[in-house]
């Protein structure tokens, strides 16, 4: 009876050390889960700041494109104007 129960506490022991060691993995890999889930949401805000530098510098090129052209269409104007004076 003695040898069943030293046993029975063996068994129970190591069932408590599995058990320990599992909590401590499931704390290491919920810490890792919240650490990954951090920089993921930074490297999401960066991606979006980038984004919106981006957009504000395409929407500035266009705004010069289009009164770089409307110059040009001026300047056309005048010099065809000035050659059908001069003619």
């Amino acid at each position: 009876s003695s040898w069943s129960m030293t046993f029975e506490e063996r068994e129970n022991r190591r069932l408590q050390e599995a058990s320990m060691r599992l909590e401590q993995e499931n704390d290491d890999l919920a810490h890792e889960l919240v650490t990954s889930k951090i920089a993921l949401r930074n490297d999401l805000d960066q991606a979006e700041d980038k984004a919106d530098v981006l957009n504000k510098e395409l929407l500035l090129t266009k705004q010069r494109l289009v009164e770089t052209e409307e110059e040009k269409r001026k300047q056309e104007e005048e010099t065809a104007q000035e050659n059908h004076m001069c003619n």
